[in-house]
């Protein structure tokens, strides 16, 4: 998650102009008359100024502290079961969570992935009102196919909660909040939830940790989120990736199968995770061996204070896996998850 700061922008005002008076020592007896005027006729027959309006109260944009030049959009997988991140990149921003909004309705970028929402959807606004961060859409969102619309609204929130100060969500079309669309009730605020929840234990107040498994396709890593355990945190990450991911997510195991965990421990930025024999013993396969390295350092880089991995197999270091991958020296923990080339 980016962190990220809140700038004031104004909104429009519709309407008539509201009646205000302004004192000088010059244009006393303009003003007096123009007060004489006012009261006679009202203030909805005034002329629009805009130079005589008040400030309207304040609506706010997300800005991130630092620019950025990749976002983070949420796709379905092919089950459409769960929510798959792609670090996409674009021009340097601050505005990261309007640029990853835009990049998820432009659709999927390929074949691995789906996208629930109507084809030429557009992002027009993403501000927050209230604590709530308001996404306004065109009109094509009320479009969306009625099997399709909790999948929409998943892809959304994942999309942008993060900036939500509420972690509340409003969606709007034509600066109306949209109350209904399909049979789905949304005139409350959507909550920001977890990620692709192990169990129903996994809620929006629970503290938790993520897990990366592969999708079936074995080409894109998916988090798993999990309670976050009291003490030892590494420990439970790994132990969840060793054991593989919950059969209901329809997710596929990354650590070779009989893998067991020796250890886990953390110091200096560095965490050393110490593998049985059994890690290294699948024989081959790119994609295997990309995806249980991947998963290892995606999993890892959700804590600050961790830098870099260093794999052991049986308390001693192991040069080359078996496609070629050179686990020897620490390896830096991957913050860009699934990184693909966006199409411009």
């Amino acid at each position: 998650m980016k962190p990220f700061l809140i700038t004031t922008k104004q909104t429009k005002l519709k309407g008539s102009a509201p009646c205000q008076v302004y004192k000088s020592a010059r244009g006393m007896a303009l003003t007096l008359c123009l007060g004489l005027c006012l009261a006679l006729t009202g203030c909805d027959n005034a002329p629009e100024d805009p130079a005589l309006r008040p400030s309207p109260e304040p609506s706010t944009k997300v800005l991130t502290v630092s620019p950025s030049q990749t976002v983070v959009a949420y796709f379905l997988d092919t089950q459409e079961k769960n929510l798959v991140p792609l670090t996409m990149q674009t021009n340097e921003t601050r505005e990261v969570a309007f640029v990853a909004l835009q990049k998820l309705l432009a659709g999927a970028p390929n074949d691995f992935v789906k996208s629930p929402l109507p084809a030429g959807i557009k992002a027009k606004d993403l501000y927050v009102e209230k604590g709530i961060l308001c996404v306004e859409l065109t009109e094509e969102f009320l479009q969306t196919a009625p099997e399709q619309v909790d999948n929409s609204l998943r892809c959304i929130v994942a999309t942008v909660g993060w900036a939500a100060p509420e972690k509340q969500v409003n969606i709007l079309v034509n600066h109306q909040l949209v109350e209904k669309i399909g049979e789905r009730e949304i005139s409350q605020p959507l909550t920001y939830t977890p990620i692709n929840p192990a169990d129903a234990n996994v809620t929006a107040d629970s503290q938790r940790v993520q897990v990366y498994f592969s999708d079936d396709q074995a080409m894109y890593l998916t988090p798993v989120s999990f309670v976050r355990p009291e003490e030892d945190a590494y420990t439970f990450v790994m132990k969840k990736l060793v054991e593989g991911p919950p059969k209901a997510t329809g997710l596929v195991a990354t650590v070779y199968q009989g893998t067991k965990l020796n250890g886990v421990t953390v110091a200096d930025g560095k965490a050393m995770v110490d593998l049985s024999k059994e890690a290294v013993a699948y024989g081959g396969g790119t994609a295997f061996e990309y995806l249980f390295v991947q998963s290892v350092l995606a999993t890892f880089a959700q804590f600050p204070e961790v830098e870099t991995v260093q794999f052991l197999i049986d308390g001693e270091p192991y040069d080359l896996l078996p496609e070629g991958t050179d686990i020897e020296m620490p390896l830096s923990v991957n913050k860009t998850v699934n990184y693909i080339l966006n199409k411009e």
